[in-house]
C-alpha cells in the first residue's frame, strides 16, 4: 500500500491539530456545563457527511484499478453494451463461489430490485413482512414497490429480535446482515416454523455461518453491488440467488420484461472485482484488526446470536454516546465518518417509543473508512483521530 502524500499529510496534520484545540475547549466548556456534546451545525460536513477539504480520507470508496479499466474497455470496444455473455458468466462465477449450481443467480439493477422480485416471486403481495427496524430505506422501498404490508421489528443488539419477528403475525420475513455480521437465519426459521425468510446480504458477500455462505439458509440471498459495497459493479447493481431454479426462472424472466436486468457493463467490472474479492476481504480485516488493537468499541462477533460465524469487515462501526461529536472532529481533521443509519434513514421511522433499540444505534454509532484502497498511513491517521476524539 502507497503512503498518503507528504502535501495530503501536511494538510491533514495542520486540520487534525486545529480540530484537537477546538475539540478541547468544547470538552471543557461540556464539561463545566454538564451538557451533552453539541450535534453538528446544519448543514455541516458533520451532519451531511461530506468532507470540506480536498484530500480529505473518504468514508468509503470503490476499489477499482486497471484490471476493471481494461475490462470496461474491452466492452467499450465491442459495442455489446446490454445483457449478454458477460452477464451470463458473471452469474455463473457468482453461483460458484457460494457453491450453487449454474443457474441458481440472476444479475439485476441494484440490490432493491432483488429484494423487490424476491417478495413478487414469494407472492408476498398483501401479507404481513417481518422487516428490521434497523435497517436502510431501500427496505421500504422494496416493500411498496411488492405491495406488502411492512412489519418492522425492533433490534436486540443489533440484528432483528427473532422473538418479536415470530409474535408479529408476519409470514415473510428479511433479515439482514447488518455491517457484514450474520444474522441467526437457521433459528428463526426453526423458531418461527412456517415463515418464508429472505436474508439480505447486501453488507456481507463473502460471510459464513459454519461452512456456508449466507445467502442460502433462507429462501432467497439478496446481494448488492453498489459504490461503497464490497464489490461493486460500476456503481450499482445486484444479484439474487435461490436454491430453487424455478423461482430465479420466473424472476429472470419478469425483470426482462421490466428491463430490470444487469448489464454487460456493469457484469464485466462485477466478475474482475469477484475474483479480487479474498484479497479485498483479507485488506478490510487486516485494517478492522488494526482498530481492534487500539481498542475500539468495534461492532464484532460478540455482538451476534449465531455461532461459528465467519464475518466480513464491510463497515467498521463504534458504539459511543457522542457519536455526532465525534464525526464532526473527525471530519474537521479531514476523515470523514458517517452515522451508518441516521436517525430520518431507519427503515422503521425514527419513533424511539417504538423501536428504543434501533433508535439508539441511529444515536450512538458511528462507521470509520474501512475499504481496502486504504494506505497504511491513512489507516494510523484515522487511529490517532480517533483517539483525540474518544479524549484519549
Amino acid at each position: 500500500m502507497k503512503p498518503a502524500s507528504s502535501n495530503k499529510r501536511a494538510k491533514r496534520a495542520k486540520a487534525a491539530a486545529k480540530s484537537a484545540k477546538e475539540l478541547q475547549l468544547k470538552r471543557k466548556k461540556k464539561s463545566s456545563s454538564g451538557a451533552k456534546p453539541l450535534s453538528a451545525p446544519k448543514g455541516s460536513a458533520a451532519q451531511t457527511n461530506k468532507p470540506e477539504m480536498e484530500g480529505a480520507i473518504a468514508h468509503a470508496k470503490p476499489t477499482m484499478g486497471r484490471q476493471e479499466v481494461q475490462a470496461l474497455m474491452q466492452i467499450a470496444r465491442s459495442g455489446a453494451l446490454a445483457a449478454g455473455p458477460e452477464v451470463e458468466n458473471f452469474e455463473a462465477e457468482f453461483c460458484r463461489f457460494l457453491g450453487l449450481e449454474q443457474g441458481h443467480a440472476v444479475a439485476l439493477t441494484n440490490g432493491t430490485t432483488a429484494l423487490y422480485m424476491a417478495l413478487w416471486v414469494m407472492g408476498a403481495a398483501g401479507h404481513k413482512v417481518a422487516m428490521p427496524a434497523y435497517g436502510s430505506a431501500y427496505m421500504t422501498a422494496a416493500a411498496t414497490l411488492a405491495n406488502v404490508q411492512p412489519c418492522f421489528i425492533d433490534c436486540r443488539t443489533l440484528h432483528m429480535n427473532f422473538d418479536d419477528a415470530t409474535a408479529s403475525g408476519a409470514d415473510y420475513a428479511v433479515v439482514a446482515h447488518t455491517f457484514g455480521l450474520p444474522a441467526d437465519v437457521a433459528s428463526l426459521i426453526k423458531q418461527a416454523g412456517n415463515m418464508r425468510v429472505i436474508e439480505d446480504c447486501s453488507d456481507a458477500l463473502g460471510a459464513k455461518v459454519g461452512e456456508q455462505s449466507v445467502g442460502l439458509t433462507g429462501e432467497f440471498g439478496v446481494f448488492s453491488f453498489d459504490a461503497a459495497n464490497i464489490i461493486t459493479t460500476c456503481g450499482q447493481g445486484g444479484m439474487l440467488v435461490s436454491k430453487d431454479r424455478t423461482h430465479i426462472d420466473k424472476v429472470r424472466a419478469y425483470s426482462r420484461s421490466l428491463d430490470l436486468i444487469m448489464t454487460d457493463v456493469q457484469a464485466a467490472v462485477g466478475r474482475v472485482q469477484l475474483e479480487k474479492l479474498p484479497n479485498l476481504l483479507a485488506r478490510r480485516e487486516e485494517i478492522f484488526a488494526q482498530y481492534k488493537a487500539a481498542e475500539f468499541d468495534l461492532f464484532d462477533v460478540s455482538d451476534c446470536t449465531a455461532a461459528n460465524i465467519s464475518p466480513v469487515r464491510l463497515r467498521a462501526v463504534m458504539r459511543n454516546e457522542f457519536a455526532e461529536s465525534i464525526v464532526e472532529h473527525l471530519v474537521t481533521g479531514m476523515i470523514e465518518a458517517v452515522i451508518p443509519i441516521a436517525e430520518g434513514s431507519l427503515a422503521g421511522g425514527a419513533n424511539k417509543d417504538t423501536y428504543p433499540n434501533a433508535h439508539k444505534l441511529s444515536q450512538t454509532t458511528v462507521s470509520i473508512p474501512i475499504y481496502p484502497h486504504l494506505s497504511n498511513a491513512e489507516v494510523l491517521e484515522i487511529v490517532e483521530q480517533v483517539d483525540i476524539a474518544l479524549g484519549r
